[in-house]
């Protein structure tokens, strides 16, 4: 436009930056919604596989009573309780069976069999021995009384002394099989408390066999939840981005989401844009001159003349 600017020219231009404004304004909006719709979609998914990561979860937790991040399992922690137990019984069975082979070698001989039986009974007296003992004893000293009250008043060959004679003897050598006694009583013994060991340690090796297939089992479940763990993390991690996303989207549709900012309206200008007048009259002079100076150059290379 060379001519002058008419002022409802400057409405119409502020009408077609508002339009392309509002036009953009409206695409921007409807791509953001449609972005957001995007993000919310998968939102969604993401957050239904994150609850079933956390139901199974918690289903195999409560099923195999495991905690995460727990150093044992409750089931391993019995596991170790019955491993030491086990040792436990495995020590008190070989120290059985070494005080039952030393009975069993003594055994072979009286005289070590007889010690064996008084150091037995020194160590842990046993009531029904130790009744008998005195039993004998007390009768023994009784017989012994009276062989003695007897000898005062009757013959020597009274028929009584005769028996008492024979009779305290016999008592005399129950008393001397006591220590024997007692060596073939913890003999027994021996033998029986080492066959109950053996059997609560068998016992103990099935409890600890069985317990050991069930924490192999739990193992793989422990894996299992790892894994699962691992996995819950990154949906929550995505769980995270998306909902950034998604408020960067909301936040955007807000605003409007266009980039464009209006700095200044259209106004008139004071001139015309064309011709400018000042700009003609500088290129003007300066060809001008430009060629002045070409002229009186070539004027003076012509002029060949010699004065």
């Amino acid at each position: 436009y060379k001519g002058p600017i008419r002022t409802d020219a400057v409405a119409v231009v502020d009408a077609i930056v508002a339009a392309y404004f509002a036009h953009h304004r409206e695409e921007k909006r409807k791509e953001v919604e449609a972005q957001a719709g995007i993000v919310r979609g998968e939102l969604g998914t993401v957050e239904t596989e994150l609850e079933q990561k956390n139901q199974a979860i918690y289903a195999l937790q409560s099923e195999q009573k495991i905690l995460l991040g727990a150093e044992r399992t409750p089931l391993q922690t019995k596991l170790d309780n019955a491993n030491t137990s086990l040792n436990a019984a495995h020590a008190k069975t070989l120290e059985l069976q070494a005080d039952h082979e030393e009975m069993v070698t003594a055994s072979a001989d009286p005289a070590q069999f007889r010690a064996r039986g008084e150091l037995w009974r020194a160590k842990a007296p046993v009531g029904s021995i130790e009744e008998r003992l005195n039993a004998l004893r007390t009768e023994r000293a009784q017989k012994e009384e009276e062989m003695v009250r007897l000898d005062r008043t009757v013959g020597p060959e009274h028929s009584r002394l005769v028996a008492l004679r024979t009779e305290i003897p016999a008592l005399l050598a129950a008393e001397q099989e006591i220590p024997l006694e007692y060596a073939r009583y913890y003999l027994a013994s021996s033998q029986v408390d080492l066959e109950r060991a053996q059997l609560f340690e068998q016992s103990l090796t099935g409890e600890v066999e069985a317990l050991q297939g069930k924490v192999a089992d739990q193992n793989v479940v422990v894996q299992k939840l790892t894994e699962l763990e691992s996995q819950r993390a990154s949906l929550r991690t995505r769980v995270a981005e998306l909902g950034a996303r998604l408020a960067s989207y909301d936040l955007e549709n807000q605003t409007g989401g266009l980039n464009l900012t209006l700095l200044e309206s259209a106004r008139a200008g004071s001139k015309p844009t064309f011709p400018e007048v000042e700009k003609t009259m500088i290129y003007a002079l300066g060809g001008s001159a430009i060629l002045a100076f070409g002229l009186v150059l070539l004027i003076g290379l012509s002029d060949r003349r010699v004065r």
